[in-house]
């Protein structure tokens, strides 16, 4: 049985508690509990949906609701969902592919969101 999103959000979670300092265990933990809050809006709720079913869109509805944050935070948060998908794909949960064209190896930014929606 594949993994939910919940679940999947809590294992990539444990590999930043051991790599990361405590701190930014933290921020990324608010980051990845405010994308699930995302998630449940967009009527995905994370402990009952496979993580396999989930897309790039949700990424997009994570950046939209993150207009009220500062740029800075919102850089933050986002880097720790790009951080999450690259889990994703690095362990091969879910296939991830426009995603990770569009990332390389750096964060979304409003700028790069708002050249999403133009393609």
């Amino acid at each position: 049985m594949m993994k939910t999103i919940s679940q999947s959000v809590a294992a990539y979670l444990d590999s930043v508690n051991l790599a990361r300092s405590q701190n930014t265990a933290k921020t990324y933990r608010n980051a990845l509990n405010g994308f699930l809050n995302t998630l449940k809006d967009n009527k995905l709720p994370a402990d009952q949906t496979s993580v396999d079913e989930l897309t790039e869109d949700a990424v997009v509805w994570f950046a939209a609701d993150l207009k009220g944050y500062s740029p800075a935070t919102e850089r933050l948060y986002l880097t720790a969902v790009t951080g999450f998908y690259e889990y994703l794909a690095a362990e091969e949960l879910s296939k991830i592919n426009l995603l990770s064209q569009i990332l390389g190896s750096s964060s979304l930014s409003r700028v790069s969101m708002k050249n999403l929606f133009l393609v």
